[in-house]
Order: structure tokens, then C-alpha cells, then sequence
């Protein structure tokens, strides 16, 4: 079971981590291919936690679900903020120079 779920987790992070750095430079693409990394490693500590019976990894995964929620409420929040601006392409993020 565990094996299967280890190879699940590889393709899914490998498909968004191609997805996150490919041509498209879109930011909400970007942001969505980032979430999807993150919730593939936490699926892999909560795999690796429950095979080796030990809770210290499943609140692990908790803590980097949480990060994971704080970075995609961040991001959306600059994304909302420049996409009044038209600026959904990375390409125009001149403008985030404080």
C-alpha cells in the first residue's frame, strides 16, 4: 500500500512541478502547481508517519497544510491585488518593487 501511494505522490509532484516551471507563466497556474507540490510531500509524511506508526509525522503534516493554506491566502491576495492592473503574467511584475 504503501508503495503505490509513494509512487502517486512522486508522479503528482513531478507533473506540478513541470506544470510550475514551464512555459506558461501564468501566476494563478503558478500558485495552484506550488499548492499541489506541497499537499504531494505531506501525503508522502503521512504515508512514511503511518507506516512507521509515529504521530510526530502526522502533525507534521498538519503544521505544513497550515503553512500551505498561508501561502495560497498570501498569493491570492497579491494576485487579486495586481489583477486589477492586468498584471496575471509574471512577465509584468515590475511593479512589486517596494
Amino acid at each position: 500500500m504503501i508503495d503505490a501511494g509513494v509512487e502517486m505522490s512522486v508522479v503528482i509532484f513531478f507533473i506540478a512541478f513541470i506544470g510550475a516551471f514551464s512555459i506558461c507563466r501564468n501566476l494563478l497556474v503558478l500558485l495552484l502547481n506550488l499548492e499541489i507540490m506541497t499537499l504531494a510531500i505531506s501525503f508522502i509524511f503521512a504515508l512514511s508517519s503511518y507506516y512507521v506508526d509515529d504521530v510526530h509525522g502526522q502533525s507534521y503534516v498538519l503544521f505544513i497544510i497550515t503553512l500551505a493554506a498561508v501561502e495560497s491566502a498570501i498569493g491570492l491576495a497579491i494576485l487579486v491585488k495586481y489583477s486589477k492592473v492586468n498584471a496575471m503574467s509574471l512577465n509584468k511584475f515590475t511593479s512589486l518593487k517596494g
